[in-house]
């Protein structure tokens, strides 16, 4: 890992791939202004964003793009819903109608979209659970009263997710309230363990193409076999020379460690980290900003990875980021 500081954006960076959730915006909520301001700044320099999210594409452009002077959106590519997806924009500044990449399209059958559908609504009655639309945590929170069998739901099309908010530190009592109808399935502190791998079990024996894996701090992403943050990435970039051969001089081997910038919050390879694999997608002296003061026992060695270094966190610290990197 890269140890000199200090942490700004460097003036040779021509592309910067990010996260969404907790590093450009809080899960369901908007872009802070200052996060507007400081991406259109960077847009404005040239700089090329390529956004990389579990989130789908419409989550995507209310929070983050639509806020974004249209005249800088053909600079953006968004790979949505885990690596399923990859969206561009018109010159317009508008969504393209279709994406460029569909992995949902490619991997299952129609057959199989309905078996996931099917066998979704059989883990919702299995562990009895009650479904909320996905909003703000504290919305959530407030709303759902702290019911351990209470999760945010949405079907993304590409992906589903459960954001189990209550349900990812159960105490033995709450433990107890699953096991009086799960006797024989074993229950870990964190639900989302048990439905990961109770859900991948009947994906495998109904042969449906489709993964569970826990997500950030609190979410279950079932997501199209094949689909991940490193495949999202080699496809946008192979988008992007498409678009614009000329880029290409700033992604070869030799250049690529200074042209080329990761932002997240969640590169720990522990407990559902999915930041690193953007790494994978690039050399490893590519220097990826981890705005979560994470354990540095679970960040690979391998990567280029900086844990930030100012007063503030996730989102915020992205701010700071901005200020320091003159972007605001």
């Amino acid at each position: 890992m890269e140890k000199t500081n200090p942490l700004i954006l460097r003036d040779s960076v021509r592309l910067v791939v990010s996260d969404v959730d907790d590093t450009l915006a809080h899960p369901y909520s908007p872009a802070a202004p200052e996060i507007i301001q400081g991406l259109n700044t960077l847009l404005g320099r040239g700089i090329r964003l390529m956004l990389i999210s579990g989130q789908g594409i419409e989550n995507i452009r209310h929070r983050i793009t639509n806020a974004l002077e249209p005249r800088h959106r053909r600079q953006i590519l968004v790979g949505t819903c885990s690596g399923a997806e990859v969206w561009g924009f018109r010159e317009d500044g508008e969504l393209i109608d279709k994406p460029f990449y569909s992995r949902y399209e490619l991997a299952l059958s129609e057959e199989q979209r309905t078996a996931w559908r099917q066998a979704m609504l059989h883990i919702l009655s299995v562990f009895r659970l009650r479904l909320f639309p996905t909003m703000p945590k504290p919305d959530f929170l407030l709303q759902s009263g702290g019911d351990i069998f209470s999760i945010m739901y949405e079907d993304r099309t590409s992906q589903i997710t459960f954001e189990c908010v209550n349900s990812t530190c159960l105490s033995p009592e709450e433990r107890s309230a699953f096991r009086a109808f799960l006797p024989e399935v074993p229950l870990d502190a964190d639900l989302r363990n048990t439905i990961v791998a109770c859900a991948n079990a009947l994906f495998a024996k109904k042969g449906i193409p489709v993964t569970a894996r826990k997500a950030g701090v609190f979410a279950v992403d079932f997501a199209v076999d094949g689909a991940d943050k490193s495949a999202c990435v080699q496809l946008a970039l192979r988008q992007l020379l498409q678009d614009d051969p000329g880029f290409r001089t700033h992604l070869e081997q030799d250049t690529v460690c200074h042209t080329v910038e990761i932002w997240g919050d969640k590169f720990s390879t522990v407990d559902g980290g999915t930041d690193y694999l953007i790494c994978k997608a690039f050399p490893s002296t590519v220097r990826a900003m981890d705005f979560r003061q994470e354990d540095l026992a679970e960040l690979d060695p391998t990567y280029n990875i900086r844990l930030w270094d100012g007063a503030e966190s996730l989102c915020d610290a992205v701010i700071e980021y901005f200020r320091r990197s003159h972007l605001l």
